[in-house]
């Protein structure tokens, strides 16, 4: 707690950074929310998720691996704007065009959407609704996303301009 009031009086003239915290007593997470934290890991929560899941589907375990593995040619999760050519399209039409982009090791997989605190995966019937300006992609990739470079969509779509 002390270390997320510490950064934050530290980085208000450079901005302030994100700053992700391992809580290890679940009772604490409201004053590390307080304290500036944006986002709160506990180790244990997740740790007794993946033994559930283990516990019913056997592997499981090799899969979250493969997630968390940071690395070359390991497939990783990415949050990426929404360009503005997505904008009003549904979850199904943009999941699509990243489908049609499977030649190439750039391609990834379309998830989910990131609404500012609501977390959309695999969106079913029209859940997510049209996509919007602020939403995010949840995307799926063996490449590092570069939000200068075009997205591995067919049509290929352009980095949106920064806002001025």
């Amino acid at each position: 707690i002390l270390t997320c009031v510490a950064i934050r009086a530290i980085s208000r003239a450079d901005g302030l950074p994100n700053v992700a915290v391992e809580c290890r007593n679940s009772t604490n997470r409201h004053h590390l929310l307080k304290a500036g934290a944006n986002e709160i890991i506990s180790s244990e929560e997740l740790g007794f998720r993946l033994l559930a899941r283990t516990a019913i589907y056997h592997g499981m375990t090799r899969v979250y691996s493969e997630l968390l593995t940071v690395g070359r040619d390991a497939n990783e999760m990415y949050l990426f704007p929404v360009p503005e050519e997505f904008y009003g399209r549904d979850f199904v039409a943009i999941a699509t065009m990243f489908l049609r982009y499977r030649d190439d090791r750039r391609s990834c997989l379309l998830l989910g959407l990131q609404r500012g605190d609501d977390m959309i995966l695999n969106p079913i019937n029209g859940e997510a609704g049209p996509v919007k300006a602020g939403d995010q992609l949840i995307l799926l990739s063996r490449v590092f996303l570069n939000e200068t470079q075009p997205l591995p969509t067919v049509p290929v779509v352009a980095p949106s301009r920064p806002a001025s």
